[in-house]
């Protein structure tokens, strides 16, 4: 199954990833933050840490080239403007390290509030993380192995709740 329930070995794995952050970024970060659906307890996930690296401004060059030189392969920005995507390449941390998406965004970055209004709307409300995890569970049953069709099933209730995070996260 694409999805499990809620792991409490999630937020040690954020940690761990981290800490391996924190080692070879010093210097152009505000924060490294857990976001996405492991982020939140309770809610079943697919057991993928994301993990959001704000940058200071002017250092996306330098954490660039620390993030390749530690063993990423930069895939640029991926369709969503603001949030510039890595990928574990090294074989030996890709075992040594938990699975992870990792992402580097500016501070003001747009993609930046709503991964962050997205984690805080459901840990803020629990009733949202029982109906997304029913939801999740019932698209990947449909969906099988196909991860673009668990992808495209969870979406429409993904955009719903992001949407109220959005208005709720929003200054009054």
């Amino acid at each position: 199954m694409i999805v499990e329930p809620y792991n409490l070995e999630w937020p040690r794995w954020f940690l761990r990833l981290q800490t391996f952050v924190y080692r070879n970024l010093v210097g152009t970060y505000y924060a490294v933050e857990h976001v996405g659906g492991t982020a939140v307890p309770g809610l079943w996930a697919k057991p993928i840490i994301d993990v959001d690296v704000v940058l200071r401004e002017g250092k996306f060059a330098n954490a660039k080239g620390r993030l390749v030189a530690a063993g990423y392969e930069y895939q640029g920005d991926q369709g969503i403007p603001g949030r510039e995507s890595f990928r574990l390449a090294d074989a030996g941390l890709k075992a040594a390290l938990p699975e992870h998406h990792l992402y580097v965004l500016d501070a003001d970055a747009e993609e930046l509030r709503r991964h962050r209004a997205f984690r805080d709307f459901l840990r803020a409300h629990p009733d949202w993380v029982e109906r997304l995890s029913a939801h999740k569970r019932e698209v990947a049953a449909r969906a099988g192995d196909d991860r673009q069709a668990y992808q495209d099933g969870k979406a429409p209730m993904v955009e719903e709740i992001l949407a109220l995070a959005m208005k709720e996260a929003a200054p009054a």
